[in-house]
């Protein structure tokens, strides 16, 4: 098998299979419809629940004594579903930005010396994705299913919201999908950089003396490179992450704090217990793929600092300059995507909204008392 056939193999193996991804690169124009119709969709179900909200003789209100769990949920969905209309028809406006990254990720794993190995773990990731894809979706609609035809907090549906609810769950199961394919592309270019560290540590061990100092060069030039172009996307999924981090963490407290409430049916707890379960695999998954890219670009610390430790490195003046820029540039750790352009989504950020939003669900009890 000659090079060409190769890059021709990666290439194909590494190309965007999601509907959104496929829309933005116009491959198709099911694909473009697809992404239309859902992004309309959330718009449409955010609308016609606060037109029913409105339409009681109740008013919506905000005060602490009317506000009640069901009120929570229907003013965090019709947030939550605006800003996903919004997220979602923002990908084709900046779809420019994908467009130019995907051809730097093409270009990069196929040219790189380690596109095999990069190939191979975008092929790995995206059959794990695959599989949480449908597992998530399958939850969706068991759930959605119970809850029309039980009905356990006896709320009035017809087949508009039912429709409307459906295409909603579709478009937010794609945009999962788009969602974990980029990160896992962005996740390889910084896997690159390990495996390549590892491959130079094994030349310089059976080659004593070597000089390394271009190669150290040029691998901190490609690193660079990385880091320019994760910072151009994050913009792209700005309002993405925040939809993840905000209102999800919101639909999550409300979750906590109806199920520590006293008077629920034991229908009404199993259908909490699957949002719950639904919401937190969400989170965790999506919060997993975003953290992820910070803690690979991080981690080539630890690479390169085995590198340097290597027995036969020849430790030359120039050379250990090259390392200690290199080394110095990762530690900065700002690499990866940020929330609301203000902090790094890494373990600690994920961790500390976790603990915040436990503590607020478990106390919400004692609120609306």
């Amino acid at each position: 098998m000659d090079s060409n056939e190769l890059k021709d193999i990666i290439e194909k193996s590494t190309k965007p299979s999601s509907i959104y991804a496929k829309s933005i690169l116009r491959e198709n124009i099911s694909s473009q419809v697809v992404h239309l119709f859902t992004s309309i969709s959330f718009l449409l179900y955010a609308t016609v629940k606060l037109i029913n909200e409105f339409s009681k003789n109740t008013p919506l209100g905000i005060k602490i004594s009317t506000l009640t769990y069901d009120r929570c949920i229907i003013i965090a969905n019709f947030l939550f579903s605006t800003s996903l209309f919004a997220t979602i028809l923002l990908y084709k406006y900046k779809g420019p930005i994908y467009v130019e990254y995907i051809n730097y990720f093409q270009s990069s794993i196929k040219n790189g010396s380690c596109g095999l190995a990069q190939a191979s773990y975008v092929n790995k990731w995206q059959k794990i994705n695959r599989f949480i894809i449908i597992l998530q979706l399958l939850i969706r609609i068991t759930m959605r299913f119970f809850e029309y035809y039980a009905n356990p907090f006896h709320l009035t549906y017809n087949y508009i919201d039912i429709i409307l609810s459906y295409m909603c769950e579709l478009g937010l199961i794609l945009e999962q999908q788009f969602i974990y394919e980029t990160c896992i592309y962005l996740q390889s270019n910084f896997i690159f950089f390990h495996f390549f560290l590892d491959s130079l540590t094994k030349k310089v061990n059976e080659s004593p003396g070597v000089d390394v100092y271009h190669v150290i060069k040029l691998v901190r030039h490609m690193h660079s490179h990385t880091i320019e172009f994760t910072r151009r996307i994050d913009p792209f999924f700005r309002l993405t992450v925040f939809n993840t981090f905000g209102f999800l963490s919101v639909y999550s407290i409300c979750i906590i704090g109806m199920l520590s409430a006293t008077d629920q049916t034991i229908s009404q707890i199993l259908i909490l217990i699957g949002r719950a379960t639904y919401f937190a695999t969400l989170i965790f998954v999506t919060s997993y793929h975003f953290a992820r890219v910070n803690y690979l670009s991080m981690q080539i610390c630890n690479t390169v600092h085995g590198f340097t430790l290597s027995p036969n490195l020849a430790r030359s003046i120039d050379t250990m300059n090259e390392i200690n820029l290199f080394l110095l540039r990762i530690s900065r750790d700002d690499v990866g995507f940020t929330f609301a352009g203000l902090c790094v989504v890494s373990v600690n950020f994920i961790s500390s909204l976790a603990i915040i939003t436990l503590t607020i669900g478990l106390a919400l009890p004692g609120i609306f008392k």
